[in-house]
This record gives C-alpha cells, structure tokens and sequence, in this order.
C-alpha cells in the first residue's frame, strides 16, 4: 500500500502484518495510551495491538493529515464479543511515525484494561 507511514501502519494491522507495522514506527518513538496515562514501548505496543486485532475486523473511518506531518485516525476493532472505538493522532519525521498517542474505548462502558 502507497501512502504514508500512518497508511500503511493500519494497513497493516488490519492484515496483521506486525513486521511491517513495527517498520513504520522511528526507533525512538514516543507511545501513549491515552485512555490510560500509560507510555509504552515499541515492543509492549505491538503486544497490545497484536492482542487487540487478534480475530478482529478493523475499519478506518477517517483519516485526516494536518500540516503535512499530523496525521489523525478514526477507527472501530469488532472482536467476537467486544468492539473498540480507537482515536489515534500521530506525528511523522522522515517518513516514520516518531509519536502515538491513542485512545481505545469499548462500546458499551466496560475498561479497556478487562478486554486486555
């Protein structure tokens, strides 16, 4: 898939094609789940969304670029028994997505941390 990094990062999640997930991400890249004030690694996130996509049915809804390097993305992950609304906005250096700051709500009010 053409596009930019943001692009192809949910192209691949929707494939579960982690290595190329992960290819996208700079080295240093700074994660933050914001439903949880959590930072996280480059490793501990792609643990969590490979849990997260696992037997699911991703959608993007939206994907809107603002000044070129600020990328925003409306998404929805239908699990078996549980879908998730996913706000991600993200900031891309040298064609790499340098910053992640998510937020995954699950329909229906439960914690995200009961699904994980």
């Amino acid at each position: 898939m053409a596009g930019n990094a943001v692009d192809r990062f949910w192209d691949a999640r929707r494939r579960g094609a982690w290595d190329s997930l992960v290819a996208q991400l700079q080295r240093g890249v700074s994660i933050t789940m914001l439903h949880e004030d959590t930072e996280l690694s480059r490793a501990e996130f792609a643990t969590f969304l490979r849990v997260m996509h696992h037997d699911a049915t991703t959608t993007v809804h939206r994907c809107i670029a603002g000044r070129g390097h600020q990328i925003a993305v409306l998404a929805t992950i239908a699990r078996p028994k549980t879908t998730f609304e996913c706000a991600g906005f993200y900031d891309l250096r040298e064609g790499r997505i340098e910053v992640v700051r998510e937020m995954w709500l699950p329909r229906g009010g439960a914690s995200m941390m009961d699904f994980v």
